[in-house]
């Protein structure tokens, strides 16, 4: 944190990704999800790429711990800040691995939100064709 306050979140994010790890080795995975959390926000806005790594250990992190709720977040997070990097490809595999979450949890409300996501995205992609494939692809 004094890192982030100097105003050097480059240098902050190896601390964090130890931080981090340690946790995990130590068991603790709810407590190292939620470092990725704080971690991921104090560094966002400065480096961005280096918050989608942070929030890709975090969904590895709470998979293996079977935390929906938090995996669905995460990837809310990735899809996010994908699209602000202007990586639609990214953006919609996100969104696809969160679609099949909530899939998994019966959640059809955020699967139709999700779906005009995706649709949007690959919309944005210039590709109309691979967006009617993947509406069709979430009515199955």
């Amino acid at each position: 944190m004094l890192l982030r306050d100097a105003g050097d979140s480059a240098a902050a994010f190896p601390l964090f990704e130890k931080a981090i790890d340690q946790y995990a080795e130590s068991g603790s995975l709810d407590t190292a999800a939620m470092t990725v959390e704080k971690a991921a926000k104090v560094i966002v806005l400065e480096e961005p790429e280096q918050a989608i790594k942070l929030y890709e250990k975090g969904l590895a992190l709470v998979q293996q711990s079977d935390r929906s709720k938090m995996a669905g977040e995460f990837l809310s997070q990735i899809t996010r800040l994908n699209l602000r990097l202007e990586r639609y490809g990214e953006a919609a595999k996100a969104i696809r691995d969160e679609i099949e979450k909530y899939v998994e949890v019966k959640e059809a409300g955020r699967v139709g939100q999700l779906t005009i996501a995706l649709v949007l995205v690959q919309l944005a992609q210039g590709d109309s064709v691979a967006a009617a494939k993947w509406y069709q692809w979430v009515l199955e």
